[in-house]
């Protein structure tokens, strides 16, 4: 009797549904169902509302106008969201939205119980058309060393930014520059509103902008040199730099922030190219201590020594395995892949990335030999390893911030990696921004101003001297 209570009350909590996807032109591609306890505009689902999901694939669809599929979305609890997207691209993890051109649902399906619906992929986006300010460039060059690295010249373009302080024009003054550098699945108009806000405080404390693209073919690059995305740093180093200085007023005292994916980049500047720029600010980096947050304590990416499911962003409840596991369902580039192939040496996963992992796909399994190939980019390890080279690159010269609540745990490794410098006795700033998660504060208007002041100062130090 007990058992028969049991299986009814768990029939009445789930129910199996399924619903009929209708196409209103020709198609090709993956079909992906995002479903939602939390309602979402169907043309904006984004990261975190596919990480607090669930997705329902179907691979390789092929639908002529009026032709349909059933869908079976398997058992779902009472009253929940599903989006329909049809990704010809493979890159939904990149963003979680539809990219312009892809077809998409245009309504938002409601299940509140056992039921079956029809629902047609009859919306694209249009391309968005900005409407640039004046004193905003919009700038565009081809890349030699992509070309010689074997991009296409498509691939090898590289776009962004210059954002020009109030009266630039009228005055024969020498600037500093901060190069800026997105989050992962952000682009270079991402902070246009940070911009705006800026450039009443450029009147006093006046910089140019660079506002970077930090996105490749396998997601965000990091301006980093690797096989895979080729040599990005270079680009940045020995093509972007001085082709922004050939063309505007500079003094040669540059400056770096990001946010994220973002931040780690700009750190990772001052330790490849300390001479290059006097300074760094990050907001949120990602993790600069590559143990704490991969493995923990532990060598199994996916459980913790006690056996206990490693989670990642705790409030989605959300962990490592389904962090990984939704571009390996999807098969399209998302945050993982893009860590894939700025760390990982050649060679293609035995699971189906065409990178290497550091760690079983399937067990969380550490290897070491490609985990020993990611540990060259570990901030931590290489401040302690190079005690000189990290004073000479951090030494009154870095600026981070971080939410105390920030949801990817980044909090944590961005503490450690400050505690670890003031060990090594190498001077910096670390702010804990008090009850704000990952990137919720950042425009918040006296952060904003602090931040800005934080890099002028940067930008205005005399360089140490080895």
């Amino acid at each position: 009797m007990f058992c028969l209570l049991f299986i009814l009350l768990l029939t009445s909590l789930c129910y199996g549904e399924t619903v009929t996807v209708e196409s209103v032109r020709a198609v090709e591609g993956d079909l992906i169902a995002v479903i939602s306890q939390r309602e979402f505009p169907p043309e904006h689902p984004g990261l975190m509302t596919v990480y607090g999901g669930r997705l329902v694939v179907r691979q390789g669809v092929s639908l002529e106008p009026g032709d349909s599929l059933i869908l079976d979305l398997g058992e779902l609890p009472k009253d929940v969201f599903v989006g329909l997207y049809l990704d010809t691209n493979r890159n939904f993890m990149g963003s979680g939205l539809p990219e312009p051109g892809e077809l998409f649902a245009s309504e938002v399906v409601r299940f509140r119980g056992r039921e079956h619906v029809t629902a047609a992929l009859d919306k694209t986006l249009k391309p968005r058309e900005r409407k640039r300010p004046a004193w905003i460039h919009e700038l565009t060059f081809q890349s030699d060393r992509l070309l010689k690295a074997g991009f296409s010249e498509k691939g090898s373009k590289v776009r962004f930014l210059v954002a020009l302080p109030p009266g630039y024009w009228r005055s024969e003054v020498d600037y500093p520059v901060v190069y800026i550098f997105h989050g992962f699945s952000g682009n270079r108009w991402s902070y246009i509103n940070r911009y705006r806000a800026w450039r009443e405080q450029m009147t006093t404390e006046p910089m140019l902008i660079v506002s970077l693209d930090s996105s490749g073919p396998f997601g965000h690059h990091l301006f980093l040199d690797s096989p895979t995305n080729g040599p990005r740093f270079q680009v940045l180093t020995e093509e972007i730099i001085p082709f922004v200085e050939g063309r505007y007023r500079t003094n040669g005292h540059r400056v770096a922030y990001g946010q994220s994916s973002g931040g780690w980049t700009a750190v990772n500047l001052l330790r490849q190219a300390p001479e290059l720029f006097r300074g760094a600010a990050a907001t949120g980096p990602d993790p600069l201590i590559l143990q704490d947050w991969w493995f923990g304590e532990g060598q199994n990416a996916y459980q913790n020594p006690d056996g206990s499911t490693r989670m990642i962003v705790e409030k989605l409840n959300l962990s490592l395995e389904q962090f990984i596991g939704y571009e390996r369902q999807t098969q399209s580039a998302g945050q993982f892949a893009a860590f894939l192939a700025c760390f990982s040496p050649e060679g293609a996963d035995p699971s189906g990335f065409p990178w290497l992992s550091p760690f079983n796909l399937e067990t969380g399994e550490v290897r070491p030999a490609v985990w020993g190939e990611w540990q060259k980019n570990d901030m931590t390890r290489w401040a302690q390893t190079h005690p000189e080279e990290a004073g000479t690159a951090f030494g009154n010269r870095l600026a981070l911030f971080v939410g105390e609540q920030d949801e990817f745990g980044l909090m944590e490794t961005t503490a450690t990696f400050s505690d670890k410098l003031r060990e090594l006795k190498i001077p910096h700033r670390l702010q804990i921004v008090p009850k704000a998660g990952h990137s919720d504060y950042l425009e918040r208007p006296e952060f904003m101003k602090t931040l800005w002041s934080t890099l002028y100062e940067l930008a205005k130090k005399t360089p140490r001297k080895n």
